[in-house]
């Protein structure tokens, strides 16, 4: 069960969709909700005005007032939903931040990082950034998400390593009480990938029962077909796992995991 729930606040536009998301969610599992704001900018362009010391200045000072509302916003949330919150203040690297954060928790809600971000130091790294330094798994949303809680239909992404059974042991909760589970798998697995089989039959043990879904097409982006069957089953979460390639951070993401992450529509809960 996730009994402690992390959600990340920060003077940005999907503020509030994340929270909503943690609440509905903290409600569902009688979790901890934690709200952690940062008031540190949480755009920043990698040139131009966005670079400077005055920028970053002057966005900081503007979300520590900001905060006041953003704090009344989220307190009032959780008095009419009869739900205790818990609220964080930090200032810094948000990814450092976050991280130092979620070393108690069992669960991270992040906004995704759109296509069209590409150049923002800040927001386009924080999703995979987050599943590879917290050691905690991470549920992304998408900004204009139409599910308060997702769950009637989930889809993991199945590549048979050790990413994939990780990402799976930490969506228990949410597979468990799923109305259906598909999962689709990509890519051929290698020798010492899990056998689909045995992949079933371990989650049958857990009262969860799973439809198979193979593209056998073998051509295309990968992450393309993920979010493609996604939509083509109305699938509203998606569990996969995020893997490494690198030590170097800003290379240390795989290509299918970004490419999701910045592209996706409906939730996406990553693991490592």
């Amino acid at each position: 069960m996730y009994k402690t729930i992390l959600v990340h606040m920060a003077n940005d536009e999907g503020h509030m969709t994340r929270f909503n998301m943690a609440l509905e969610m903290a409600k569902a599992y009688q979790a901890h909700l934690i709200a952690l704001y940062n008031a540190s900018p949480v755009s920043m362009p990698q040139a131009g005005r966005g670079a400077s010391i005055g920028y970053l200045a002057e966005a900081t000072q503007i979300a520590r007032e900001k905060a006041v509302s953003i704090k009344a916003e989220v307190e009032e949330a959780c008095a009419q939903a009869g739900i205790p919150v818990e609220w964080r203040m930090g200032e810094g690297d948000h990814i450092k931040v976050l991280s130092h954060h979620a070393l108690a928790v069992d669960l991270v809600i992040v906004s995704h990082a759109k296509a069209d971000e590409r150049e923002d130091r800040v927001t386009f790294h924080i999703p995979e950034n987050m599943v590879l330094y917290s050691g905690c798994p991470v549920l992304v949303i998408p900004h204009k998400c139409k599910v308060l809680m997702p769950g009637s239909h989930i889809m993991i992404s199945w590549k048979g390593c050790r990413e994939s059974l990780q990402a799976v042991r930490d969506a228990m909760p949410l597979l468990k009480i799923a109305e259906k589970v598909t999962m689709f798998t990509v890519v051929k697995t290698s020798r010492d990938s899990v056998e689909e089989q045995k992949f079933v039959d371990f989650l049958s043990r857990h009262d969860v029962l799973v439809d198979v879904v193979t593209d056998e097409s073998g051509t295309g982006n990968v992450g393309e077909s993920i979010l493609a069957n996604a939509k083509n089953l109305n699938a509203d979460l998606i569990i996969m796992g995020a893997y490494g390639h690198s030590k170097i951070r800003e290379m240390v993401i795989g290509s299918v995991t970004k490419y999701v992450t910045a592209n996706m529509t409906i939730p996406v809960l990553l693991a490592h």
